[in-house]
Protein backbone atom coordinates (compact mmCIF):
# COMPACT_ATOMS: atom_id res chain seq x y z
CA UNK A 1 0.00 0.00 0.00
CA UNK A 2 2.80 2.38 0.92
CA UNK A 3 4.58 1.74 -2.37
CA UNK A 4 1.44 2.53 -4.38
CA UNK A 5 0.90 5.69 -2.31
CA UNK A 6 4.48 6.81 -2.91
CA UNK A 7 4.20 6.31 -6.66
CA UNK A 8 0.93 8.27 -6.65
CA UNK A 9 2.71 11.15 -4.93
CA UNK A 10 5.56 10.92 -7.43
CA UNK A 11 3.30 10.95 -10.48
CA UNK A 12 1.18 13.81 -9.17
CA UNK A 13 4.26 15.88 -8.35
CA UNK A 14 6.01 15.43 -11.69
CA UNK A 15 2.79 15.93 -13.67
CA UNK A 16 2.10 19.22 -11.94
CA UNK A 17 5.66 20.42 -12.51
CA UNK A 18 5.54 19.53 -16.22
CA UNK A 19 2.48 21.57 -17.21
CA UNK A 20 3.26 24.87 -18.94
CA UNK A 21 1.38 28.10 -18.25
CA UNK A 22 -0.34 27.75 -21.63
CA UNK A 23 -2.50 24.90 -20.40
CA UNK A 24 -6.20 25.78 -20.46
CA UNK A 25 -5.89 28.46 -23.14
CA UNK A 26 -8.22 28.01 -26.08
CA UNK A 27 -6.64 27.24 -29.44
CA UNK A 28 -6.80 30.19 -31.82
CA UNK A 29 -9.34 29.82 -34.63
CA UNK A 30 -6.59 30.79 -37.06
CA UNK A 31 -4.66 27.59 -36.29
CA UNK A 32 -5.29 24.17 -37.79
CA UNK A 33 -4.56 20.73 -36.36
CA UNK A 34 -3.29 17.57 -38.00
CA UNK A 35 -2.33 19.09 -41.36
CA UNK A 36 0.53 16.88 -42.54
CA UNK A 37 2.69 18.89 -44.93
CA UNK A 38 0.51 21.93 -44.34
CA UNK A 39 1.49 23.11 -40.90
CA UNK A 40 0.69 26.60 -39.67
CA UNK A 41 3.04 29.22 -41.16
CA UNK A 42 3.69 31.70 -38.37
CA UNK A 43 5.95 34.63 -37.54
CA UNK A 44 7.50 35.74 -34.27
CA UNK A 45 9.10 39.03 -33.28
CA UNK A 46 12.15 38.68 -31.08
CA UNK A 47 13.00 41.09 -28.27
CA UNK A 48 15.24 43.09 -30.61
CA UNK A 49 12.39 43.53 -33.11
CA UNK A 50 13.57 40.94 -35.64
CA UNK A 51 10.75 39.05 -37.32
CA UNK A 52 11.39 35.32 -37.65
CA UNK A 53 9.23 32.69 -39.29
CA UNK A 54 8.50 29.05 -38.45
CA UNK A 55 6.12 26.19 -39.18
CA UNK A 56 4.03 24.76 -36.36
CA UNK A 57 2.46 21.32 -36.52
CA UNK A 58 -0.37 20.70 -34.04
CA UNK A 59 -1.51 17.05 -33.80
CA UNK A 60 -5.17 16.03 -34.01
CA UNK A 61 -4.85 14.71 -30.46
CA UNK A 62 -3.95 18.11 -29.00
CA UNK A 63 -6.09 19.08 -26.01
CA UNK A 64 -5.74 22.45 -24.29
CA UNK A 65 -5.83 20.79 -20.87
CA UNK A 66 -3.40 17.93 -21.55
CA UNK A 67 0.35 18.68 -21.49
CA UNK A 68 1.82 17.80 -24.89
CA UNK A 69 5.40 17.00 -25.86
CA UNK A 70 7.27 19.47 -28.08
CA UNK A 71 9.87 18.73 -30.79
CA UNK A 72 12.02 21.28 -32.60
CA UNK A 73 13.55 20.40 -35.97
CA UNK A 74 16.19 22.62 -37.62
CA UNK A 75 16.93 22.53 -41.37
CA UNK A 76 20.37 22.44 -42.99
CA UNK A 77 22.32 25.39 -44.33
CA UNK A 78 20.68 26.88 -47.41
CA UNK A 79 17.48 24.87 -46.83
CA UNK A 80 14.12 25.83 -45.34
CA UNK A 81 11.56 24.78 -42.76
CA UNK A 82 9.21 23.32 -45.37
CA UNK A 83 11.84 20.92 -46.64
CA UNK A 84 12.74 19.93 -43.08
CA UNK A 85 9.14 18.98 -42.37
CA UNK A 86 9.04 16.82 -45.50
CA UNK A 87 12.29 14.93 -45.02
CA UNK A 88 11.78 14.22 -41.31
CA UNK A 89 8.09 13.24 -41.46
CA UNK A 90 7.73 14.44 -37.87
CA UNK A 91 4.31 15.81 -38.81
CA UNK A 92 3.05 12.37 -39.82
CA UNK A 93 0.63 11.06 -37.21
CA UNK A 94 2.30 7.64 -37.11
CA UNK A 95 5.62 9.25 -36.16
CA UNK A 96 4.58 11.75 -33.51
CA UNK A 97 0.88 11.33 -32.69
CA UNK A 98 1.06 13.33 -29.47
CA UNK A 99 3.70 15.96 -30.16
CA UNK A 100 3.61 19.56 -31.32
CA UNK A 101 6.47 20.11 -33.78
CA UNK A 102 8.28 23.39 -34.48
CA UNK A 103 10.25 23.86 -37.72
CA UNK A 104 12.12 27.18 -37.32
CA UNK A 105 13.34 29.09 -40.37
CA UNK A 106 16.95 30.27 -40.38
CA UNK A 107 17.55 33.83 -41.50
CA UNK A 108 18.52 34.30 -45.14
CA UNK A 109 21.33 36.72 -44.29
CA UNK A 110 23.11 33.76 -42.68
CA UNK A 111 22.98 31.55 -45.77
CA UNK A 112 25.78 33.17 -47.76
CA UNK A 113 25.33 34.13 -51.39
CA UNK A 114 21.66 34.72 -52.24
CA UNK A 115 20.07 32.08 -54.44
CA UNK A 116 16.75 30.41 -55.11
CA UNK A 117 15.62 27.34 -53.21
CA UNK A 118 15.78 24.21 -55.29
CA UNK A 119 12.58 22.35 -56.12
CA UNK A 120 11.82 19.27 -54.05
CA UNK A 121 12.95 15.99 -55.58
CA UNK A 122 10.44 13.29 -56.43
CA UNK A 123 11.26 11.61 -53.13
CA UNK A 124 10.65 14.22 -50.45
CA UNK A 125 12.86 12.28 -48.04
CA UNK A 126 15.85 12.48 -50.39
CA UNK A 127 18.32 14.98 -49.00
CA UNK A 128 20.50 15.11 -52.10
CA UNK A 129 24.20 15.06 -51.23
CA UNK A 130 25.35 17.13 -54.18
CA UNK A 131 22.60 19.67 -53.57
CA UNK A 132 23.60 20.02 -49.93
CA UNK A 133 27.24 20.33 -50.87
CA UNK A 134 26.32 23.19 -53.19
CA UNK A 135 24.04 24.82 -50.64
CA UNK A 136 26.47 24.30 -47.77
CA UNK A 137 29.58 25.61 -49.50
CA UNK A 138 30.95 29.08 -50.01
CA UNK A 139 30.88 28.76 -53.80
CA UNK A 140 27.81 28.28 -55.98
CA UNK A 141 27.41 27.12 -59.55
CA UNK A 142 25.62 30.02 -61.22
CA UNK A 143 24.46 27.73 -64.02
CA UNK A 144 22.44 25.85 -61.44
CA UNK A 145 20.62 28.98 -60.29
CA UNK A 146 17.60 28.62 -62.53
CA UNK A 147 15.11 31.36 -61.50
CA UNK A 148 12.23 29.06 -62.41
CA UNK A 149 13.52 26.28 -60.16
CA UNK A 150 11.87 27.37 -56.93
CA UNK A 151 9.73 25.75 -54.30
CA UNK A 152 6.28 26.67 -53.07
CA UNK A 153 7.14 27.35 -49.46
CA UNK A 154 4.62 27.68 -46.66
CA UNK A 155 7.19 29.83 -44.88
CA UNK A 156 7.55 32.27 -47.71
CA UNK A 157 4.91 31.70 -50.37
CA UNK A 158 5.18 30.68 -54.01
CA UNK A 159 8.55 31.43 -55.50
CA UNK A 160 10.04 31.91 -52.06
CA UNK A 161 13.78 32.27 -51.82
CA UNK A 162 13.68 31.78 -48.08
CA UNK A 163 16.73 29.91 -46.90
CA UNK A 164 18.96 30.20 -43.93
CA UNK A 165 21.71 28.98 -41.67
CA UNK A 166 22.18 28.57 -37.96
CA UNK A 167 24.54 29.71 -35.25
CA UNK A 168 27.54 27.40 -35.09
CA UNK A 169 28.35 27.78 -38.78
CA UNK A 170 31.61 29.79 -39.12
CA UNK A 171 29.89 32.58 -41.06
CA UNK A 172 26.81 33.03 -38.86
CA UNK A 173 26.54 35.98 -36.48
CA UNK A 174 22.86 35.69 -35.50
CA UNK A 175 22.02 34.72 -31.91
CA UNK A 176 19.79 31.76 -32.74
CA UNK A 177 19.93 30.47 -29.17
CA UNK A 178 18.23 33.65 -28.01
CA UNK A 179 15.65 33.36 -30.80
CA UNK A 180 14.96 29.74 -29.83
CA UNK A 181 14.56 30.45 -26.14
CA UNK A 182 12.28 33.44 -26.73
CA UNK A 183 10.08 31.49 -29.14
CA UNK A 184 10.06 28.54 -26.73
CA UNK A 185 8.85 30.83 -23.95
CA UNK A 186 6.11 32.14 -26.24
CA UNK A 187 4.98 28.63 -27.21
CA UNK A 188 4.86 27.34 -23.63
CA UNK A 189 2.70 30.34 -22.68
CA UNK A 190 0.37 29.81 -25.65
CA UNK A 191 -0.01 26.03 -25.76
CA UNK A 192 -0.33 23.29 -23.16
CA UNK A 193 3.22 21.92 -23.24
CA UNK A 194 4.72 19.16 -21.14
CA UNK A 195 7.91 20.91 -20.09
CA UNK A 196 9.37 17.55 -19.10
CA UNK A 197 9.33 16.53 -22.79
CA UNK A 198 10.85 19.26 -24.98
CA UNK A 199 13.39 18.09 -27.57
CA UNK A 200 15.70 19.49 -30.26
CA UNK A 201 16.70 17.83 -33.54
CA UNK A 202 18.27 18.91 -36.80
CA UNK A 203 20.27 18.01 -39.88
CA UNK A 204 23.68 19.21 -41.11
CA UNK A 205 24.16 22.82 -39.94
CA UNK A 206 20.86 22.44 -38.06
CA UNK A 207 22.16 19.28 -36.39
CA UNK A 208 25.35 21.09 -35.45
CA UNK A 209 23.32 23.93 -33.95
CA UNK A 210 21.35 21.42 -31.86
CA UNK A 211 24.22 19.25 -30.60
CA UNK A 212 27.08 21.73 -30.56
CA UNK A 213 25.36 25.01 -29.63
CA UNK A 214 21.95 24.52 -27.96
CA UNK A 215 23.17 21.54 -25.93
CA UNK A 216 26.16 23.61 -24.82
CA UNK A 217 24.19 26.65 -23.68
CA UNK A 218 23.69 27.03 -19.93
CA UNK A 219 19.98 27.78 -20.31
CA UNK A 220 18.94 25.77 -23.36
CA UNK A 221 20.66 22.67 -21.98
CA UNK A 222 18.18 22.68 -19.09
CA UNK A 223 15.08 23.49 -21.16
CA UNK A 224 15.49 20.73 -23.75
CA UNK A 225 15.44 17.20 -22.36
CA UNK A 226 17.45 15.57 -25.17
CA UNK A 227 19.15 16.39 -28.47
CA UNK A 228 19.33 14.58 -31.83
CA UNK A 229 21.48 15.28 -34.89
CA UNK A 230 21.60 13.79 -38.40
CA UNK A 231 24.81 14.38 -40.40
CA UNK A 232 25.67 17.20 -38.02
CA UNK A 233 28.30 19.88 -38.68
CA UNK A 234 30.09 20.35 -35.33
CA UNK A 235 32.45 23.20 -36.19
CA UNK A 236 35.07 24.17 -33.62
CA UNK A 237 35.70 27.76 -34.64
CA UNK A 238 38.57 30.18 -34.17
CA UNK A 239 41.37 27.62 -34.47
CA UNK A 240 44.74 28.90 -35.60
CA UNK A 241 46.59 25.57 -35.61
CA UNK A 242 46.32 22.79 -38.16
CA UNK A 243 43.03 20.91 -37.87
CA UNK A 244 43.14 17.34 -36.60
CA UNK A 245 39.61 15.97 -36.40
CA UNK A 246 40.59 13.29 -33.90
CA UNK A 247 42.20 15.61 -31.35
CA UNK A 248 40.67 19.08 -31.80
CA UNK A 249 39.39 20.42 -28.41
CA UNK A 250 35.60 20.29 -28.11
CA UNK A 251 34.33 23.41 -26.37
CA UNK A 252 31.04 23.06 -24.50
CA UNK A 253 30.02 25.53 -21.80
CA UNK A 254 26.76 24.19 -20.34
CA UNK A 255 27.71 24.35 -16.65
CA UNK A 256 28.00 20.57 -16.37
CA UNK A 257 24.46 19.64 -17.42
CA UNK A 258 24.10 15.94 -18.29
CA UNK A 259 22.96 15.84 -21.91
CA UNK A 260 21.26 12.88 -23.63
CA UNK A 261 22.51 13.00 -27.24
CA UNK A 262 21.91 10.78 -30.25
CA UNK A 263 23.27 11.15 -33.80
CA UNK A 264 23.44 9.48 -37.20
CA UNK A 265 26.35 9.78 -39.63
CA UNK A 266 27.14 8.43 -43.09
CA UNK A 267 30.41 6.79 -44.08
CA UNK A 268 30.10 8.29 -47.58
CA UNK A 269 29.30 11.81 -46.43
CA UNK A 270 31.43 14.09 -48.63
CA UNK A 271 29.99 17.27 -47.11
CA UNK A 272 30.69 16.65 -43.41
CA UNK A 273 33.17 13.71 -43.39
CA UNK A 274 33.01 11.15 -40.63
CA UNK A 275 36.68 11.74 -39.80
CA UNK A 276 36.28 15.53 -39.73
CA UNK A 277 38.94 17.93 -40.96
CA UNK A 278 39.38 21.52 -42.10
CA UNK A 279 36.30 23.12 -43.70
CA UNK A 280 35.06 26.66 -44.23
CA UNK A 281 38.12 28.09 -42.45
CA UNK A 282 37.25 26.09 -39.36
CA UNK A 283 37.76 22.60 -37.95
CA UNK A 284 35.35 19.68 -37.90
CA UNK A 285 36.00 17.02 -35.26
CA UNK A 286 35.58 13.38 -36.19
CA UNK A 287 32.10 12.20 -35.20
CA UNK A 288 33.47 9.58 -32.82
CA UNK A 289 35.70 12.17 -31.14
CA UNK A 290 32.77 14.60 -30.79
CA UNK A 291 30.42 11.97 -29.35
CA UNK A 292 33.07 10.57 -27.00
CA UNK A 293 33.70 14.07 -25.66
CA UNK A 294 29.95 14.44 -25.03
CA UNK A 295 29.90 11.12 -23.17
CA UNK A 296 32.85 12.14 -21.01
CA UNK A 297 31.17 15.43 -20.08
CA UNK A 298 28.17 13.42 -18.95
CA UNK A 299 30.39 11.34 -16.67
CA UNK A 300 30.11 8.26 -18.88
CA UNK A 301 33.03 6.01 -19.74
CA UNK A 302 34.93 7.09 -22.85
CA UNK A 303 34.70 3.53 -24.18
CA UNK A 304 31.55 2.66 -26.10
CA UNK A 305 29.78 -0.64 -26.73
CA UNK A 306 29.31 -1.44 -30.42
CA UNK A 307 26.76 -3.64 -32.15
CA UNK A 308 25.47 -4.32 -35.66
CA UNK A 309 21.91 -3.21 -36.47
CA UNK A 310 19.35 -5.56 -38.03
CA UNK A 311 22.00 -7.88 -39.52
CA UNK A 312 23.30 -4.95 -41.58
CA UNK A 313 26.65 -3.16 -41.76
CA UNK A 314 25.26 -0.28 -39.66
CA UNK A 315 27.14 0.05 -36.36
CA UNK A 316 25.45 1.35 -33.22
CA UNK A 317 27.77 3.03 -30.69
CA UNK A 318 26.40 3.42 -27.17
CA UNK A 319 28.08 5.01 -24.14
CA UNK A 320 27.40 4.49 -20.44
CA UNK A 321 25.97 1.78 -18.22
CA UNK A 322 23.46 1.37 -15.44
CA UNK A 323 21.54 4.66 -14.95
CA UNK A 324 23.44 6.35 -17.77
CA UNK A 325 23.27 3.50 -20.28
CA UNK A 326 22.62 4.85 -23.78
CA UNK A 327 22.62 8.46 -22.66
CA UNK A 328 24.97 9.20 -25.57
CA UNK A 329 24.83 7.12 -28.76
CA UNK A 330 25.27 7.30 -32.51
CA UNK A 331 24.70 5.22 -35.63
CA UNK A 332 27.44 4.87 -38.24
CA UNK A 333 25.87 4.05 -41.65
CA UNK A 334 28.70 3.08 -44.06
CA UNK A 335 26.86 3.46 -47.37
CA UNK A 336 25.03 6.69 -46.55
CA UNK A 337 25.94 10.19 -47.71
CA UNK A 338 24.87 13.52 -46.28
CA UNK A 339 21.23 12.81 -45.50
CA UNK A 340 18.44 12.11 -43.03
CA UNK A 341 18.29 8.28 -42.92
CA UNK A 342 14.87 6.90 -43.79
CA UNK A 343 15.27 3.17 -43.09
CA UNK A 344 15.63 2.16 -46.74
CA UNK A 345 17.97 -0.59 -47.99
CA UNK A 346 20.90 1.84 -47.98
CA UNK A 347 20.45 3.34 -44.51
CA UNK A 348 18.68 0.46 -42.67
CA UNK A 349 17.67 2.76 -39.82
CA UNK A 350 15.16 5.61 -39.72
CA UNK A 351 16.37 8.73 -37.94
CA UNK A 352 12.78 9.72 -37.18
CA UNK A 353 12.09 6.35 -35.54
CA UNK A 354 15.26 6.09 -33.47
CA UNK A 355 15.12 9.76 -32.46
CA UNK A 356 11.54 9.33 -31.23
CA UNK A 357 12.47 6.20 -29.28
CA UNK A 358 15.33 8.16 -27.72
CA UNK A 359 13.08 11.11 -26.86
CA UNK A 360 10.47 8.84 -25.29
CA UNK A 361 13.19 7.38 -23.06
CA UNK A 362 14.89 10.62 -21.99
CA UNK A 363 12.60 13.23 -20.51
CA UNK A 364 13.90 15.74 -17.94
CA UNK A 365 12.89 13.51 -15.05
CA UNK A 366 14.70 10.46 -16.42
CA UNK A 367 17.69 12.66 -17.18
CA UNK A 368 17.74 13.96 -13.59
CA UNK A 369 17.66 10.42 -12.21
CA UNK A 370 20.62 9.45 -14.38
CA UNK A 371 22.51 12.65 -13.51
CA UNK A 372 22.13 12.02 -9.79
CA UNK A 373 23.91 8.69 -10.23
CA UNK A 374 26.72 9.88 -12.49
CA UNK A 375 30.06 11.41 -11.51
CA UNK A 376 30.99 14.92 -12.56
CA UNK A 377 31.97 14.81 -16.23
CA UNK A 378 35.46 15.34 -17.60
CA UNK A 379 36.41 18.97 -18.18
CA UNK A 380 39.37 18.09 -20.41
CA UNK A 381 37.36 18.63 -23.59
CA UNK A 382 34.96 21.28 -22.36
CA UNK A 383 34.58 24.52 -20.45
CA UNK A 384 31.91 23.00 -18.22
CA UNK A 385 31.85 23.69 -14.52
CA UNK A 386 30.10 21.81 -11.74
CA UNK A 387 26.96 19.78 -12.18
CA UNK A 388 23.73 21.74 -12.60
CA UNK A 389 20.41 20.08 -11.91
CA UNK A 390 17.50 20.51 -14.25
CA UNK A 391 14.37 22.44 -13.19
CA UNK A 392 12.27 20.40 -10.81
CA UNK A 393 15.14 18.06 -9.96
CA UNK A 394 15.26 19.07 -6.31
CA UNK A 395 11.55 18.35 -6.00
CA UNK A 396 12.05 15.03 -7.71
CA UNK A 397 14.93 14.13 -5.39
CA UNK A 398 12.71 14.86 -2.39
CA UNK A 399 9.99 12.59 -3.75
CA UNK A 400 12.53 9.82 -4.34
CA UNK A 401 13.53 10.15 -0.69
CA UNK A 402 9.87 9.78 0.30
CA UNK A 403 9.67 6.71 -1.88
CA UNK A 404 12.64 5.15 -0.15
CA UNK A 405 11.36 5.92 3.31
CA UNK A 406 7.89 4.53 2.62
CA UNK A 407 9.34 1.44 0.99
CA UNK A 408 11.44 0.73 4.07
CA UNK A 409 8.36 1.12 6.30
Amino acid sequence: MYTHLAFSILLATTAQAASSTGCGQLLSKDLTKGQRGGSNALTFSTSDGTERSYLLHIPDSYDVNTPTGLIWSYHGRGKNAERQEKITQFSASKSTPNYIVVYPQGTSKNAGKSRTVRRQTTDDNDYDEEDEEEDDGEEYDDEDDDPSDVSTSSTGGKGSSKQGAWQGDPSVKTDDVKFTLELLDNITKTFCIDEDRIYASGISNGGGFVANVLACDTTASTKFAAFASASGAYYQNGLKDKCDGKTVPIVCNNNGAKIPLIATVGGKDKVIPYDGGARRKSCLPSVEHFMTAAAQRDGLNAASSQSKVNNSDVVHYSYGKDAGAGMVQFYYIPNMGHTWPTGDEKTHVSATKIFMEFFNEWNLTARAVAASNLPTGSSASSMAGGQQRVPGCQMFTAVVAILGALYLV
